[in-house]
């Protein structure tokens, strides 16, 4: 197994897992499922979208095969597939920047994205408690799936929020509306985090 716990600076709620030398271009067409999903893929990409644009801590990790876990330790689990043909996987922010490499064996990787403490997000509070995982093993494709679906009303109601549910669920979405098309623009004039 390999793993590095890193910290990285989310902008526009992004970072991707990507082969080093496929010379990735980031997706720029985003839809609603896709901000719901938290996550995005392209040829030998994935993009894993945090829910906030802040330095988060990533931990992730390589395993020979799928690993155990505990559903409800998370508030957001997300799988999709990831070819590396090279072996070589980039942990990459935006713009543009390696933030951990591992070398692997080529081929087909399932990619388990879990996000944990998203409750804290909801304080107001500047960094947030939040966390992410990242966890992937040689597997044969698979399509997206979303394995737990953050249930934000629930979390507002833990945090004492729940008379704001319906005005701050509304912001919250405009605003992961309004950063994913900013990062699109950029993408789309730069060439995007992996062009």
């Amino acid at each position: 197994m390999q793993r590095q716990a890193i910290r990285l600076y989310a902008a526009y709620s992004q970072f991707y897992l990507e082969d080093e030398r496929a010379r990735c271009a980031a997706p720029v067409d985003w839809s609603e499922q896709d901000v719901e999903r938290h996550m995005k893929t392209a040829d030998n990409m994935v993009v894993v979208c945090p829910v906030v644009e802040e330095s988060v801590p990533v931990e992730v990790e390589v395993q020979q095969t799928e690993p155990p876990y505990k559903a409800g330790d998370w508030d957001h689990i997300v799988e999709c597939s990831l070819e590396l043909p090279s072996g070589r996987l980039a942990v990459v922010e935006w713009p543009r920047r390696p933030v951990a490499n591992f070398s692997v064996t080529p081929g087909c990787y399932r990619v388990r994205a879990l996000f944990g403490n998203l409750r804290s997000v909801l304080r107001d509070e500047e960094p947030s408690d939040a966390f992410y995982k990242v966890v992937l093993w040689p597997a044969p494709f698979t399509e997206l799936c979303v394995v737990k679906q953050v249930d934000w009303h629930r979390l507002l109601e833990e945090v004492g929020l729940a008379h704001i549910v319906d005005s701050r669920a509304e912001r919250g979405a405009a605003a992961d509306r309004g950063r994913h098309d900013s990062a699109s623009r950029h993408d789309g004039s730069s060439g995007g985090p992996g062009g």
